[in-house]
């Protein structure tokens, strides 16, 4: 009988450890989710905020993916800033201008601005020497499709 509850108690800790082992290792692939999931909602929130300056909510949720993407792809890539060329400014025939507090934090959904199906759409940026570039739809959509 002293063997069998010699048995029974070393199986008891044998199964004990194993126990533990798997509960510090669900607890470790629960961290390592939870970061892996903050970390990738992180940057959705991030563009989802960007997105909102345009859209709401429902219309953002509503969107396919490859809108999604699209409208992504456009908060930091779909302009660019130029200097204003001196002495030629009446050659450039503007879309209209904008007040743009800061060019460097700028994304393409802090204002108004249109996008042209195949032409670059010119900003004058107000009381600056810059004018706004705004790519039109078949350049960011050639810019996506090489990126893939």
């Amino acid at each position: 009988m002293k063997n069998c509850q010699l048995f029974y108690n070393l199986f008891s800790i044998f199964a004990f450890k194993i126990r533990l082992k798997q509960a510090l290792f669900m607890k470790n692939l629960i961290i390592i989710i939870a970061f892996i999931s903050s970390a990738a909602y992180g940057q959705n929130s991030e563009v989802t905020n960007s997105l909102l300056k345009k859209f709401t909510l429902d219309e953002v949720n509503s969107m396919n993916q490859e809108l999604v993407e699209f409208n992504s792809y456009c908060i930091k890539n779909a302009f660019y800033f130029i200097d204003k060329p001196v002495g030629k400014s009446d050659i450039i025939n503007y879309s209209g201008g904008r007040k743009i507090q800061n060019i460097n934090t700028f994304e393409f959904f802090d204002t108004e601005l249109n996008m042209d199906d195949n032409k670059l759409s010119y900003y004058n940026v107000l009381s600056t020497n810059k004018i706004l570039v705004v790519k039109s739809k078949t350049q960011i959509l050639k810019e996506l499709n090489n990126e893939k």
